[in-house]
């Protein structure tokens, strides 16, 4: 998986809930962020990392979920709302990494 920026800050995680858990879980003590910062703040690193790739050449974007319901499923409704996001766009479509290969082999 992909590093990417995350938003509003100048650090950068794997494309994954779990990794997102954990870097808000190492800012919690500095700062004062709810669920629905930690949901914001995923929605709008994976838009940007989206558009980036959409905008460019449409190469694929790769993002891994456990579908753990940390910080109260914030993570999870991040990537639904991703999902809605960015799924009705021309050219946009939701593959297996098999499918993905057989894609590229074409």
């Amino acid at each position: 998986l992909p590093s990417i920026p995350v938003y509003g800050t100048k650090s950068k995680t794997l494309a994954m809930d779990y990794n997102f858990f954990i870097f808000d879980r190492n800012r919690k003590t500095q700062y004062q962020e709810t669920n629905q910062d930690y949901q914001n703040r995923m929605v709008n690193s994976y838009l940007n990392y989206f558009h980036h790739h959409y905008q460019a050449n449409q190469t694929p974007v790769l993002i891994g979920h456990h579908f753990g319901n940390w910080n109260d499923g914030a993570y999870i409704k991040a990537l639904e709302e991703f999902i809605a996001s960015v799924s009705q766009k021309p050219n946009v479509r939701f593959v297996t990494y098999q499918e993905l290969i057989k894609n590229l082999k074409n």
